[in-house]
């Protein structure tokens, strides 16, 4: 778990009383290992206990870049009403590597480093969807017809939820060999990071969805308004143009798989900041050598 690419990390200025920055101005953009394992291999991140004093140990080597594989997905509707409208699940089979927020559910290894963690319980895009059911009276030598929303119909539910990266020995790195340790700061970094994509969908939802979900409110059940027309079917057809349920949903959808797919705007502008975690190579912790020492700058 988009737009303006944003460059990565230039060098810190640097006075006489601070130590320059672990990051070169000739540093490479983010975009393979880190981020990567928690977008499509990463939203299932945690972390609990590590321990300092071996961390912080020694000099760390030049960071390297933790690139992710873009991806994408179209957005893909489970069906339709009789009405035409969007039902079922809407989604795009692609997962934010980070409505309903559940947060983190659980922790795992790093999927980079053969587990499970760094990967989002959701795809991006997705929504579960109970489209509109329109009823309607018929029109009488007095009165128009009428047509409503049936009670029950015309819901969204969007959950977003993510699994964290465990701290300490994940394993075998997946890109070219060696052990994996991901430092507290790091597994805690990857949580951070996870929950700008459930604030990125938040925002999307609010603004697509909520307006959708008040329009159908107002129409709900016997007890709502009305919508009017010469009969039936032009009391519908005119009640489903004021709802317009699937412009919304699929504006949602769509924008919420293009801001928070790999390698979108969510994680190229979190990878420009400069708190984000880094691949600083081999180090030593607790006197057992690891190949990838996973930090923060």
């Amino acid at each position: 778990m988009h737009a303006a690419r944003t460059s990565r990390q230039a060098a810190i200025p640097t006075t006489k009383r601070k130590e320059p920055s672990r990051l070169a101005a000739s540093h490479v953009p983010l975009t393979h290992d880190l981020l990567f394992l928690q977008r499509t291999i990463g939203n299932r991140a945690t972390s609990l206990a590590i321990q300092r004093e071996f961390e912080d140990q020694g000099e760390k080597a030049a960071p390297q870049p933790v690139l992710e594989e873009a991806a994408s997905g179209a957005v893909n509707v489970e069906g339709v009403n009789a009405f035409g409208e969007s039902d079922g699940m809407v989604g795009s089979g692609v997962a934010p590597h980070a409505m309903s927020n559940k947060g983190k559910t659980g922790s795992d290894l790093w999927e980079h480093a053969g587990g499970a963690g760094g990967v989002g319980n959701q795809s991006v895009g997705s929504a579960e969807l109970t489209a509109p059911v329109y009823e309607t009276r018929a029109a009488t030598a007095k009165k128009p017809a009428k047509a409503w929303i049936k009670s029950g119909t015309g819901k969204v539910k969007v959950v977003r939820s993510y699994t964290g990266v465990s701290s300490g020995n994940n394993g075998v790195y997946k890109h070219g060999g060696g052990t994996t340790w991901v430092t507290g700061k790091a597994s805690t970094r990857i949580d951070k990071h996870e929950k700008e994509h459930i604030k990125s969908s938040k925002a999307l939802h609010d603004a697509h969805i909520k307006p959708v979900e008040k329009r159908v409110s107002s129409y709900r059940g016997l007890t709502g308004k009305n919508k009017d027309g010469a009969d039936e079917a032009a009391a519908t057809t005119a009640l489903q143009t004021e709802i317009d349920w699937n412009t919304a949903v699929n504006d949602f959808a769509t924008n919420d798989s293009a801001q928070n797919t790999p390698m979108g705007p969510v994680d190229l502008i979190d990878q420009a900041k400069p708190d984000f975690y880094y691949n600083f190579g081999a180090k030593e912790v607790k006197k057992v050598q690891y190949d990838h020492f996973v930090d923060t700058n």
